[in-house]
């Protein structure tokens, strides 16, 4: 026999993994949790994967003593207590394989979810002020598994795409204009596009205003 399985057990029959050659339990082996509790749960994630642990509790409206049972039994292997990602736990950033790590491990937990599969095209751009935006390119699709490339902008710069108004110049701090276009460097303040691709050439290749 294999533990509960929240993806594929059933409410009330024994499965067979053929796979594994073993029956995985239904539902209704929990104590107090009969057959209905196992319809809830099997209705529920036919309409997306659980995410986490309380995702399956709250919409497979699963009682915490059962939860506390499937726990005990291991029925929870990858699944973190809730669907918040704490990115920065253990983070280096100049340590390329942990940060690869980091990226393929949040991956794996958003697979089912979004149907991600093969090679994540990722470019990281970092701020040291204001923190790092992340990219999702391409999603090269091939087999069942995650592997990830990741390109790294270190210190990059992030700018406002702003409508510049003459009269309020004092405003605005390195005012740069390109292409036709007014860029000051970023402030969480101004409510406007964030830029944070070729700002370089914003920079070395534009007319600084201010």
């Amino acid at each position: 026999f294999e533990t509960i399985d929240i993806n594929k057990s059933e409410p009330s029959n024994f499965i067979i993994d053929r796979e594994n050659i073993a029956l995985i339990p239904p539902f209704k082996v929990l104590d107090g949790f009969g057959e209905n509790g196992g319809e809830q749960i099997k209705v529920a994630r036919a309409s997306r994967a659980f995410d986490s642990i309380s995702d399956f509790s709250k919409r497979g409206k699963v009682p915490e003593k059962v939860v506390n049972q499937l726990r005990e039994l291991g029925a929870f292997k990858g699944y973190n207590e809730t669907d918040e990602l704490s990115l920065f736990d253990n983070f280096d950033l100049f340590d390329i394989d942990n940060v690869t790590d980091i990226f393929k491990d949040i991956l794996i937990k958003l697979k089912k979810k979004y149907n991600i599969s093969g090679l994540c095209d990722i470019d990281v751009y970092v701020n040291y002020d204001f923190g790092m935006i992340i990219e999702i390119n391409n999603v090269y699709k091939y087999g069942k598994d995650i592997d990830v490339k990741i390109r790294f902008h270190i210190d990059s710069y992030f700018m406002n795409e702003i409508d510049f108004d003459p009269d309020a110049i004092n405003l605005y701090d390195d005012l740069y204009y390109y292409n036709n276009k007014y860029y000051t460097m970023y402030n969480k303040l101004w409510d406007s596009n964030i830029i944070y691709k070729d700002c370089e050439d914003i920079v070395n290749k534009g007319i600084r205003i201010k």
